[in-house]
């Protein structure tokens, strides 16, 4: 019976096991970072029972998306490197992540008290695709917050949100990924955010540099 034999560069191997350590580095960060809020899941049975509750644990979210994507982007993948990326990026992540969190939660207000009126059947799907765009502009905002250090929220903002239409395949995929991504973690917890978050944190911001 043939074998099949990997025959890889010392240098491939070197990317290779790079590429594991910062998607385990990144891992550790998320969980870290966003330890209230995932104690908070896992002790509360219906979290959307509490949004406001849970709407300010998610703060946390934006600046270690924005930390991993500035780890990613740097040469060094040292924990000292992703200490310095989620500093870096801190204040302007949580200000442009709380101005999308806030814009949602009036949206996914909106459409709580129109659903059940006549104008509902018209203005809460439309709601509802503002609703997602917000959150994938936003996604994307963390990515050109880092690629893009010395540009105005506002138009980080708009220019996401417009990349987002325009790439509307590419923003489908990112929030695919991240929907089945949060399935994993919360059938799987430990094992899901082992492995998980940094794989798609990788992807969706190597998307965004496309």
């Amino acid at each position: 019976m043939a074998t099949v034999q990997l025959n890889l560069q010392p240098s491939s191997w070197d990317l290779v096991w790079s590429s594991v350590h910062r998607i385990l580095m990144i891992n550790a960060a998320m969980v870290v970072v966003n330890l209230p809020l995932l104690a908070a899941l896992a002790i509360v049975d219906r979290p959307w029972h509490y949004p406001a509750f849970f709407l300010v644990l998610a703060i946390t979210l934006g600046p270690s998306a924005a930390g991993a994507f500035a780890y990613l982007d740097d040469e060094d993948d040292g924990l000292r490197q992703l200490v310095r990326a989620y500093r870096r990026h801190f204040r302007r992540s949580v200000a442009l992540w709380s101005l999308s969190l806030a814009m949602t939660a009036v949206l996914v207000a909106d459409i709580a008290v129109l659903r059940g009126s006549r104008a509902g059947a018209v203005l809460v799907p439309a709601l509802a695709v503002a609703a997602v765009l917000v959150l994938s502009s936003a996604t994307t905002a963390q990515a050109d917050l880092v690629l893009r250090s010395g540009e105005r929220l506002r138009v980080l903002l708009w220019s996401a949100l417009y990349l987002s239409v325009r790439r509307w395949w590419i923003t489908a995929m990112n929030l695919l990924l991240l929907v089945v991504a949060a399935l994993i973690v919360n059938q799987a917890p430990v094992l899901g955010l082992a492995t998980i978050p940094g794989c798609v944190i990788f992807v969706v911001w190597r998307n965004s540099r496309m």
